[in-house]
């Protein structure tokens, strides 16, 4: 399931280097350069491939599709000049906030969801909502 995770975000990741690639819209090349440089560049430095190993497709997808993120924000910033403006930093973060408290409270609950040694172990459904087991135990019975 985390693979899947993995590869939702390197597909929107993917999705805005493009339109950055295409437009050369600051706002998205500051996106790129700085997920780029955060996620993509220490996810080809410290990579967490799990079981695919080098002749599997899924390991040369992976390498290549963040490879492919980093070319595209050095060829962003270095081969077209679209520099990030001053306060770049602070215009992304606000701007990604909900995203990334979104997926960050979604993980949490789903570890603690589906760490539990409970028989009842409830599973997300991957929205950031448990399941009615999980609400009952927590204490927040539902009233019908």
């Amino acid at each position: 399931m985390q693979q899947f995770a993995t590869q939702k975000h390197l597909i929107t990741l993917i999705v805005i280097a493009a339109a950055a690639l295409w437009t050369s819209d600051r706002r998205l090349v500051e996106v790129t350069w700085f997920w780029a440089l955060a996620g993509s560049l220490q996810a080809l430095l410290t990579p967490d491939t799990g079981s695919w190993h080098f002749p599997s497709d899924a390991f040369l997808q992976y390498y290549i599709a963040q490879a492919t993120i980093v070319a595209a924000a050095l060829f962003l910033v270095a081969g077209l000049r679209v520099k990030p403006a001053s306060g770049a930093v602070r215009r992304v973060f606000i701007a990604l906030f909900p995203w990334v408290y979104r997926y960050a409270v979604d993980h949490t609950w789903r570890r603690y969801t589906q760490s539990s040694r409970s028989p009842h172990r409830a599973v997300s459904s991957g929205w950031g909502f448990g399941s009615e087991r999980a609400g009952n135990r927590l204490g927040w019975q539902q009233h019908v």
